[in-house]
């Protein structure tokens, strides 16, 4: 490949690496206020706050080293950081190619890692829908066990990504994908497709059975479920094709996009269904009108019908 065409396919992927990161930590300043008020004064933490966490600060504080690495230039690191951590990464890896592929294998791990605390919530969200109805969790744990099955054999397995040459590069750790390796990261990311479709599918059967109820709630599960198919069908398909269709050291480069918007909406929906309106409806302390409801929670799906509570409201049918 000519130096040009290659720096010029690892600048592109340098600045396609910036905007699920501008995303992600604009995207958190924004939301911060909401997540103190709706899950920090709470008096004890519930299993959904708990993924709520897990799912959030996975994903912003497990992408630092990912951030490191975008901007990172191996073969002259002392021009990118002081010189003191210089001295600690060289002696951990002197080998910058070594050190580039454990980067390369965390990041892979972290994508695993995320998608999966994000189809766990999923999964959550429509086993109360269904109220807690054991063939979900068989169902789901096939479905999941077989994509995160892929997804580790797609990743881990097969021949490694070869690192740019140091003369042409300087658009961080970016490797190179053979069109072999992206067919197997492709059908990967065709299961992470197919497992959000069979969500939405599930989701959206049950809200037109439960519709005759008129729950406010429903309505706000479908919108926001539909919200994040529709917005995650479009993300997952680009990223397919681009893993199959683009130059080698630009596949995967919209995976990084995909991953961080799927945790970013998930967040997002929690945070709406905890918001105040949407608590004083379902606990019936509306001014217009009152009503009971007896939909299961998930947040308390251990626990009794007594326990149940309003602030225990996120992703509830």
């Amino acid at each position: 490949m000519a130096p040009m065409d290659l720096q010029s396919q690892l600048n592109v992927s340098y600045f396609t690496t910036l905007i699920p990161f501008v995303i992600l930590y604009y995207d958190y300043s924004l939301t911060f206020a909401d997540e103190v008020e709706r899950f920090w004064n709470r008096n004890n933490f519930t299993w959904a706050s708990t993924f709520f966490f897990i799912n959030r600060y996975l994903v912003l504080l497990g992408n630092i080293p990912v951030l490191f690495a975008a901007f990172w230039d191996p073969s002259n690191i002392s021009h990118k950081t002081m010189a003191s951590f210089d001295t600690i990464l060289l002696l951990l890896s002197p080998d910058a190619h070594e050190t580039y592929r454990s980067i390369l294998s965390y990041h892979q791990f972290l994508l695993i890692l995320s998608q999966l605390v994000v189809g766990i919530m999923l999964v959550i969200r429509v086993y109360a829908m269904y109220g807690r109805s054991r063939w979900i969790i068989v169902v789901f744990a096939i479905v999941v066990v077989s994509a995160v099955s892929i997804g580790c054999w797609a990743s881990f397995s097969g021949p490694r990504a070869q690192m740019p040459e140091a003369t042409f590069y300087y658009a961080g750790c970016n490797g190179s994908t053979t069109q072999t390796q992206g067919i197997r990261l492709a059908l990967a990311w065709m299961g992470q497709l197919g497992f959000d479709a069979l969500v939405f599918y599930l989701t959206l059967y049950k809200s037109f059975v439960l519709r005759s109820k008129s729950n406010h709630l429903i309505s706000t599960l479908l919108r926001d479920g539909s919200l994040y198919f529709a917005i995650m069908t479009a993300f997952n398909i680009g990223n397919i094709v681009t893993i199959v269709t683009a130059p080698p050291h630009f596949k995967g480069a919209a995976t990084l996009s995909t991953n961080v918007i799927s945790a970013t909406m998930m967040s997002r929906l929690m945070l709406n269904l905890r918001d105040p309106r949407m608590i004083n409806i379902y606990s019936g302390r509306t001014m217009e009108r009152t009503f009971e409801s007896t939909l299961p929670v998930m947040t308390s799906m251990f626990a009794t019908k007594d326990d149940h509570r309003g602030e225990d409201i996120e992703m509830v049918p």
